[in-house]
C-alpha cells in the first residue's frame, strides 16, 4: 500500500534459525583436521617401523650410530654395524655390491647427498630391498664433517612394482598374440612367435609351447 514506506523497521536483526547447519560447519572441519591428524600419525609410526636412522664418517663407510630398529628389519645386532669394518658393505646383495658401493664411495668423495635403492641380506638370509639417503653434514669450511641418513626397508612396494610389471608384459603379450592371429599367420610361424612372447612376459630364458590337436588327441 501507500503506507509501507511507514512500517516500522526492527532495531536488532531477524535471527536465523538454521543452527544447526552452522554448527555442523563449524565442528566437521575439526573432526576431519583430527582424523587427518591420527591418519598420517599412524603412518608415520608405520614408516618409522621400518625405518634405520644412522650416522657415520664423511670419508668412510664406518658408522658411528644406528638405531635400534636395524635390529627388526635386517636382524644383527647395532653393534656389530659399530665395530665391525665394512659390515654395512657385507651385507648388500652381491648382485647390487659392486654398484652400490662404487656410487656410494663417489658421492663421498665428493661430499655429496645421494639416495639409492639396493638389496641387503637379513641375518636369516632373506632379500629384502632398502632405500638409503645420505646427507652430507658440513663444517663451517665447507667439508663434510659426517654423514646422516635413514634407510627404509621398500620390499613391499619393489614386489608390487615387479607383479604390475609382469601383468603389463602379459597383457601386451596377449594383445599381440591375438593380433597375430586374427592377421592369418601360419601355424608355425604363429608357435614360434607365442614361445618368443610368453618368454619375454614371463622373463625365462627358455619356454616351451604345446598345440593341442583334438582330432589327433594329443599335443
Amino acid at each position: 500500500s501507500s503506507h509501507d514506506h511507514n512500517l516500522p523497521i526492527p532495531k536488532t536483526p531477524l535471527k536465523s534459525t538454521a543452527t544447526t547447519p552452522q554448527r555442523l560447519v563449524r565442528t566437521t572441519p575439526v573432526k576431519n583436521t583430527d582424523e587427518l591428524a591420527k591418519y598420517r600419525l599412524c603412518n608415520l609410526a608405520k614408516e618409522l617401523a621400518h625405518t634405520i636412522v644412522w650416522e657415520a664418517s664423511a670419508t668412510t663407510t664406518e658408522y658411528t650410530f644406528v638405531s635400534q630398529t636395524v635390529e627388526t628389519v635386517l636382524g644383527y645386532p647395532v653393534q656389530k654395524w659399530l665395530t665391525e669394518p665394512n659390515f654395512w658393505v657385507n651385507l648388500i646383495h652381491p648382485e647390487d655390491r659392486q654398484w652400490t658401493v662404487a656410487l656410494s664411495q663417489k658421492a663421498i668423495n665428493y661430499s655429496r647427498d645421494y639416495e639409492l635403492e639396493y638389496r641387503c641380506l637379513t641375518a636369516d638370509q632373506q632379500v629384502v630391498w632398502l632405500r638409503d639417503r645420505a646427507f652430507v653434514i658440513r663444517v663451517e669450511q665447507g667439508k663434510g664433517h659426517k654423514r646422516r641418513g635413514m634407510m627404509v626397508e621398500i620390499t613391499l612396494a619393489k614386489q608390487a612394482q615387479a607383479e604390475l610389471h609382469v601383468q603389463k608384459r602379459q597383457q601386451t603379450a596377449s594383445v599381440q598374440l591375438g593380433q597375430k592371429a586374427v592377421s592369418g599367420s601360419k601355424s608355425a610361424a604363429l608357435m614360434e612367435e607365442s614361445v618368443a612372447l610368453v618368454s619375454q612376459a614371463l622373463a625365462v630364458e627358455y619356454c616351451q609351447v604345446l598345440e593341442y590337436q583334438p582330432h589327433e588327441q594329443n599335443l
